[in-house]
């Protein structure tokens, strides 16, 4: 994940087709945009994003809502997420 510049590994969770969590102890503004690199079982997938603002207030991490994710990549996410079973059934 670009950082100003520079790139870090973080944890995703509540991973979900508009977005995620990052959970992680490096601090990124509110409003910035994102590229992040998810590996998911059938390969990486790379999306842009927007820093929305933490959970909560002291939280380890900050959420990223997805901008733009093309359906292929949206099918992907809800594949990984095993949502897409959950929708067809």
């Amino acid at each position: 994940m670009p950082h100003e510049g520079r790139a870090f590994a973080a944890l995703a969770g509540k991973l979900a087709a508009e977005g995620l969590f990052v959970s992680t102890f490096h601090s990124v503004r509110e409003g910035t945009s994102v590229l992040l690199e998810l590996t998911l079982p059938d390969g990486p997938l790379r999306v842009h994003g927007v820093v929305g603002r933490p959970p909560m207030v002291g939280a380890a991490g900050f959420a990223v809502a997805f901008d733009a994710l093309a359906p292929e990549g949206r099918a992907r996410i809800l594949a990984a997420t095993g949502l897409a079973t959950r929708a067809t059934a």
